[in-house]
């Protein structure tokens, strides 16, 4: 990772403590003596041969190939870098070998949307491929298929005053206070003709990937801090054939409730994965859910959010 600066830094993702031998330049330092969860260094990383499976697994932009071994996981992505995590009583090693040509902004992307989202879904603990919101002091998950507009969505709600808590990933944590949706880092990845309509140009966009053409902004967003309870879970769907240009919001119980959430869900496999879903059952269960019928256009972002808004009612 050419250009990164060396040294002991420690920050907070994902309401977790890491500490990184390189900088991470998109979290925010965190000033804390408590024993990470993750720690992160640089280094050669071999994968043995082994009999075993190894599992594919298709991210928004590259396939990271995971073979685990008692407790040390391989996670490798093709042409880009090596990625190495040992496992020592709830405390998680990562040891990185980039690329030889790989960009260290690309390796940097991996390691915190990619990796570390795997490791912590590998414990057992919700994560969902999704935005989420504050609105007040609650928690709204945005979920949809890629290209549905999470981040479009999420982005402008974070311009009028609801601040972020992720754009594409959330980590969804059991507490005595109810399951609480913890922030990512401060960031909003956008494309282009996106940005330019929410922002009115890219001038402030920073590449995050050389697989991706959507660039990375922070000023002009707000970003919360703390992890909230999750009231409410929305999927964004396109909208009925004879309302083409109507919003609407449905509400959804039961199973449909659990399979919106379910669709999202990083599922890791062995003996954490029920673990997992009665997880996802009881968030499912708790929070209200609905699905989200958008027309296309951008210039009705202001009507979608005052719909979410008082779905979710008073507190809003």
């Amino acid at each position: 990772m050419n250009g990164v600066e060396e040294g002991t830094h420690t920050y907070s993702l994902f309401g977790r403590r890491c500490t990184s031998a390189v900088s991470l330049p998109e979290l925010d330092p965190l000033a804390s003596t408590e024993r990470p969860a993750f720690s992160v260094s640089l280094g050669p990383v071999s994968i043995p041969e082994h009999r075993g499976a190894v599992a594919a697994v298709e991210g928004d932009d590259v396939t990271m190939a995971v073979l685990t071994v008692g407790d040390t996981t391989w996670l490798r992505f093709a042409r880009a870098a090596v990625f190495r995590a040992d496992e020592d009583s709830g405390a998680i090693a990562i040891t990185v070998d980039p690329g030889v040509d790989t960009e260290h902004h690309t390796i940097r992307h991996l390691l915190l949307d990619d990796v570390i989202p795997f490791l912590i879904a590998k414990t057992g603990t919700i994560v969902l491929h999704c935005a989420s919101v504050l609105v007040g002091d609650r928690a709204l998950l945005i979920l949809g298929e890629s290209g549905m507009g999470k981040s479009t969505l999420s982005a402008w709600c974070s311009l009028a005053g609801m601040p972020l808590l992720s754009d594409d990933c959330t980590v969804v944590d059991a507490t005595p206070s109810g399951m609480v949706a913890q922030p990512s880092y401060p960031s909003v990845r956008l494309w282009d003709a996106t940005a330019i309509a929410l922002l009115g140009s890219t001038g402030d966009g920073l590449p995050f990937s050389e697989f991706s053409k959507k660039r990375r902004y922070r000023r002009d967003f707000t970003f919360g801090v703390k992890g909230a309870v999750v009231s409410h879970i929305v999927q964004i769907a396109w909208p009925r054939p004879e309302a083409p240009d109507s919003i609407e919001i449905e509400e959804l119980s039961g199973h449909e409730s659990f399979a919106v959430a379910h669709a999202g869900q990083y599922l890791p496999e062995g003996a954490t994965r029920a673990q997992a879903v009665a997880g996802l059952l009881e968030l499912s269960g708790q929070a209200q859910v609905g699905r989200l019928r958008v027309p296309t256009a951008l210039d009705r972002l202001s009507e979608l959010r005052d719909a979410l808004v008082s779905w979710m009612g008073p507190g809003s």
